[in-house]
């Protein structure tokens, strides 16, 4: 059995930290999210602090996906039928969209 550092979710799709280097690895990039946010200035350089933020969050998935039980959506433990799967894209997907939405608006 390998020793998974993150632990698949009992509800939802995602990752907990299961072991101390998952603790360690999720403190790491706390740590590096408050780096960017002291350092980096939004307003004056959009495209770099989306750029880092962005990666930052493709990096902890990387190590969860790499370290990590595979995910999968999950009610208390047992895998989510179709249709239950199917609905929570949407409402991720109008969630996006919403979110978009309103960046839109108040970038401008």
């Amino acid at each position: 059995m390998r020793n998974y550092w993150f632990k698949a979710r009992f509800f939802g799709w995602g990752w907990y930290p299961a072991t101390w280097q998952g603790w360690a690895v999720l403190a790491v990039w706390g740590l590096w999210l408050a780096l960017l946010i002291v350092l980096v200035n939004p307003e004056a350089d959009p495209l770099l602090w989306i750029t880092g933020l962005l990666g930052s969050v493709g990096v902890l998935i990387g190590i969860c996906w790499k370290k990590g039980e595979r995910p999968s959506w999950r009610w208390a433990g047992e895998p989510a039928s179709a249709g239950s799967v199917l609905l929570r894209a949407l409402a991720i997907v109008a969630y996006v969209a919403v979110l978009f939405a309103l960046i839109a608006r108040f970038a401008s």
